[in-house]
């Protein structure tokens, strides 16, 4: 049988190891040489003060107080240790060695779960001993990035998500360490940790609400730029297409003059007045495309108007707004953008003949009124009057128009009529 004592001191090096190194990893300081040379000094110091600490007390007949005076010879050198070798926040150091910390439960929980098969004290050690490189390889390897993130952001979210490490620091030195109230079967101290841990997922939730609905406006506002770009670079187009016929028409107008004159000479006033009327409407053709006075509503419009002709899909777009939109033209673009893409995908799948879409945008009284017409292939199913998609990928566009709607504090109606879906929208 293996001695007890030997097996306590490696497990409590190995346990000491175990935590400097996730501290270290979770703050992200390991990658540099010369951060694991000087992690490898402070190791090997922390395990000769530690060694030195466990015969001091084992041999004072007092080995409780090698636990009870655990933190300020260990843990708190080791904050210090981070925070100034690394020039890292102190309070991400101190959040760090307390996760370190509630990582060795693993082990110790690990190692009870062995006493059940074998109830002595050398196999509950030799289980700690024996899992702390694998379970160290996995968390350095799958965790440790994701929480140097989280604790290099700013002290706020930093301190939101210490809450739970903290705690249980504390309250584990506390009632099982100092006292022994979690064994006293009190009430209050056993649901304390739960209490604790539902404050902190409402908090933690709020947050990461919060972090997604940022960078989906952040998202919104990059496509946006993306639709701004499109309409700019079709206008471009646009201006060369009608300087090229416009410089072919000014060679022709003389011509065009010339033969006017001619019948007006023959007295052929009618056929000169058609004449001239045919020339009129080669140059009334030769303009910019424009559906509105909004930049933004115009590069969604374009930007469709656009795709529908390339795809042969009937295109009519009316659009009346001011040149300031009565809503954040950011939303309502998105929406715009949302609806155009789902009605364009609809009415693909559908043969050439009958692909058809119809818009209509108004704005009165500081109102948006919004119809969009398009012709389907499948019946759109319904539920709640708001129409669904059983395909992996499809309805967050539907879900889009519905959530920027609400947050213009608008209204929107789906519905199907004569063999059209129909979308109404008033903001």
């Amino acid at each position: 049988m293996l001695d007890v004592k030997f097996l306590a001191q490696i497990h409590f090096q190995m346990t000491l190891v175990f935590g400097i190194i996730l501290s270290a990893s979770f703050l992200g300081v390991q990658k540099q040489r010369a951060a694991l040379f000087k992690l490898g000094i402070f190791t090997v110091l922390s395990i000769g003060f530690q060694q030195l600490f466990y015969n001091h007390f084992l041999a004072g007949a007092n080995p409780e107080n090698f636990l009870r005076f655990y933190p300020f010879y260990i843990h708190l050198p080791l904050v210090v240790f981070l925070t100034f070798a690394f020039r890292v926040p102190c309070f991400s150091a101190a959040t760090a060695v307390a996760l370190a910390y509630t990582c060795c439960q693993i082990t110790k929980w690990l190692g009870f779960v062995g006493v059940f098969f074998i109830a002595d004290q050398w196999f509950y050690y030799s289980v700690r001993i024996a899992l702390v490189p694998p379970i160290l390889l996995l968390i350095t390897h799958y965790v440790s990035p994701c929480v140097a993130v989280l604790l290099n952001r700013p002290l706020k979210e930093v301190a939101i998500f210490s809450i739970l490490p903290i705690t249980y620091y504390f309250f584990d030195y506390s009632t099982t360490v100092y006292t022994n109230l979690l064994y006293s079967g009190n009430g209050l101290v056993v649901e304390f940790l739960g209490f604790i841990l539902s404050i902190a997922c409402l908090i933690f939730s709020s947050l990461v609400a919060e972090e997604y609905l940022a960078k989906n406006e952040l998202s919104q506002k990059n496509r946006l730029i993306e639709l701004r770009m499109h309409s700019a670079v079709h206008e471009l187009e646009q201006v060369h297409n009608a300087q090229y016929r416009m410089s072919i028409m000014r060679h022709d107008m003389r011509h065009v003059l010339s033969t006017a004159t001619t019948l007006i000479q023959q007295q052929k006033y009618e056929e000169a007045v058609k004449y001239l009327s045919d020339g009129q409407r080669d140059l009334d053709g030769v303009q910019l495309q424009r559906y509105c006075a909004n930049e933004y509503i115009n590069a969604v419009l374009t930007k469709y108007g656009d795709q529908c002709k390339l795809n042969y899909i009937e295109y009519k777009a009316e659009a009346e707004t001011a040149k300031l939109l009565p809503c954040p033209e950011l939303c309502f673009s998105i929406m715009l953008d949302n609806a155009l893409e789902n009605a364009y995908e609809a009415t693909s799948q559908l043969p050439l003949a009958q692909r058809y879409i119809r818009l209509s945008l108004k704005q009165k009284d500081n109102k948006l009124l919004l119809s969009l017409k398009n012709t389907y292939l499948a019946t759109p199913k319904f539920v709640n009057d708001i129409p669904v998609s059983a395909k992996a990928n499809h309805g967050i566009g539907t879900q889009s128009i519905i959530y920027n709607c609400n947050k213009l504090g608008g209204q929107c109606k789906f519905s199907l009529e004569n063999n059209m879906f129909v979308l109404q929208i008033i903001v």
